[in-house]
């Protein structure tokens, strides 16, 4: 999946800010609550490298990885804390193991294929020690089946203007959701100064329970799956707020913990 924010690290880091680094801390409180066995992470589907470098600032031994070559590139200059590498989740292979593998921002709905989804969470928990958390955060295919979603995110074309680096941007998006296929599909247009871009991308659609038969399938327990609060959520992220677990929010979250390989069928 190659868009314009993936192709320019600094534009994506203007589009969606995080200047309090909710998103690490995120990642860090889930793993002190839920018991990860230790503070060696992974973040899969990295971009930019501020969430792996934020955790390398809190005394985590960090490392990255993406698909974008641009978003690797940008680690290595900008992060050098990080260890960072240029692969795909479901191939991957670093030859050693973490105590955390977090996940965030819809990064494995990138995989629209049930036996790709299964590959790459077989890879994750390959790269986590016995007891080693994966923290996921994603875009929740129940709340599609709500009011609110076709209220708020189904209800046409939405206009966003930002100016990064003295360029306006503007992004004209359109979401539709691909019943057959369990697709939110995406066509969004990019206009600047002396510029456009049309880029379509899509997402799985993935509802909790499949999502947990997936991570049974890989070889992990679920600890927690829940709507709020989060990283991206209304409700801001707490280490002591209470998980709402009804999930009809835009937002899902899951915990999980690798049990040891042998017990994976």
């Amino acid at each position: 999946m190659s868009t314009l924010l993936l192709d320019r690290p600094e534009l994506y880091e203007a589009w969606f800010p995080d200047p309090d680094a909710t998103a690490a801390r995120f990642v860090a409180d889930v793993a002190v609550r839920f018991g990860a066995p230790g503070e060696r992470l992974l973040d899969a589907g990295c971009g930019t490298g501020r969430d792996a470098a934020a955790l390398a600032a809190r005394g985590w031994t960090a490392s990255a990885l993406d698909l974008a070559p641009a978003m690797v590139e940008h680690v290595r200059r900008h992060h050098r804390a990080v260890d960072a590498h240029q692969g795909d989740l479901r191939t991957l292979d670093l030859g050693r193991a973490f105590d955390v593998v977090s996940c965030l921002d819809s990064t494995l709905l990138a995989l629209h294929d049930t036996a790709d989804l299964l590959a790459a969470l077989r890879r994750v928990a390959a790269h986590l020690v016995p007891g080693g958390l994966f923290v996921a955060e994603m875009r929740n295919g129940a709340f599609l089946l709500t009011a609110a979603a076709h209220r708020d995110l189904l209800g046409g074309e939405t206009e966003r203007v930002r100016t990064h680096d003295g360029v306006a941007y503007t992004a004209r998006t359109l979401l539709a959701v691909d019943h057959a296929a369990q697709l939110l599909r995406r066509r969004r247009t990019w206009t600047w100064p002396g510029g456009e871009h049309t880029e379509h991308t899509a997402w799985r659609l993935l509802f909790p329970r499949e999502l947990t038969d997936l991570l049974d399938r890989a070889g992990f327990d679920v600890l927690a799956l829940f709507d709020t609060p989060g990283p991206r959520t209304d409700e801001p992220w707490h280490p002591d707020a209470a998980l709402g677990t009804a999930l009809t929010r835009d937002r899902l979250h899951v915990v999980a913990r690798r049990r040891d390989l042998e017990e994976t069928s």
